[in-house]
């Protein structure tokens, strides 16, 4: 992900970093939250997809220029642009200050897709360059990656991975130019994972509810694509993959902290949070109580 972490860094190198993915562990997409003062980006040439997002609406421009045209688009709250990988950009100019979300996705997620697809045209650069249109299933999965900077879960790889495929197949699917055969015609997700697929993944879960587990790992277990998987598994537990996992780990803290003395600060790590802060704030989110509270409580 080196790739991913200096993309960002030599194109927007006036902005403040507000936050970024890169302590996280996510591999499915690099992420960076930043504030631009007005400026101009210099020339670049395109190596990796990347979505931009405004993330709060302002009194300002943002101006393209590509192959010597420029365009240039209002900041509200939702607009969005798409930078290709194989595209030119002359000039990018911030016309006032503006509080933008960057979302830079590697080559690999159009590499699952092409797969299920049955398709060699699922490519990063099949899709268009797009100024300041607005997306509502874009807009949705950018928020939820947002949200989940701001507040780590015990399940965010797998949340994050999810995310990922869905963005990339919103790409292929709505602004490919060359558009490739649509999943939901090789799948219907009712029919769900069947017993024993799903007795394996459920057991690798418990038995790995330490380790940080991502959806690639889960959807090899099942024998799936990782897009596949995470379209049967919600179908048969009624659940996304992150979410059920997330209430396994809970479940797990609970345990440790009305039956052992293990340190608050250990079952955070041992439930897959990066710090003992996102740990307490998600426990508290889930039960209305901090880790101290609970533990008094069920002792």
């Amino acid at each position: 992900m080196s790739a991913l972490f200096e993309r960002g860094r030599r194109k927007y190198k006036y902005a403040t970093k507000l936050r970024t993915s890169d302590s996280l562990g996510w591999q499915s997409m690099f992420v960076e939250h930043v504030h631009h003062a007005p400026g101009v980006a210099p020339p670049v040439q395109i190596e990796l997809m990347e979505i931009i997002l405004a993330t709060r609406s302002a009194d300002s421009l943002i101006s393209r220029k590509a192959h010597g045209t420029s365009v240039s688009s209002p900041l509200g709250f939702g607009t969005t642009w798409l930078c290709p990988v194989g595209s030119v950009e002359d000039e990018v100019v911030v016309h006032g200050p503006s509080e933008l979300l960057h979302l830079y996705l590697p080559t690999s997620g159009f590499a699952q897709l092409s797969e299920i697809y049955g398709s060699p045209l699922v490519r990063p650069t099949a899709i268009g360059q797009l100024n300041g249109f607005r997306d509502d299933l874009i807009c949705q999965i950018c928020q939820q990656v947002l949200s989940q900077m701001q507040n780590p879960t015990a399940a965010g790889r797998v949340l994050v991975d999810t995310l990922a495929l869905s963005l990339t197949a919103r790409l292929v699917q709505a602004y490919g130019i060359t558009q490739a055969r649509s999943p939901d015609a090789t799948i219907d997700g009712r029919f769900g994972l069947g017993d024993v697929r799903l007795r394996r993944v459920l057991d690798y879960m418990s038995d790995h509810i330490e380790q940080d587990i991502g959806i690639d790992e889960l959807a090899s277990i099942a024998c799936l694509s990782p897009f596949h998987f995470a379209r049967m598994f919600s179908a048969s537990m009624g659940v996304p993959p992150h979410r059920y996992l997330s209430s396994l780990r809970l479940d797990r803290a609970k345990s440790l902290l009305s039956r052992s003395d293990t340190s608050i600060a250990e079952i955070a790590l041992a439930t897959c949070f990066s710090t003992q802060a996102n740990f307490t704030r998600a426990f508290k989110a889930a039960t209305d109580m901090t880790p101290g509270e609970y533990r008094r409580r069920a002792r």
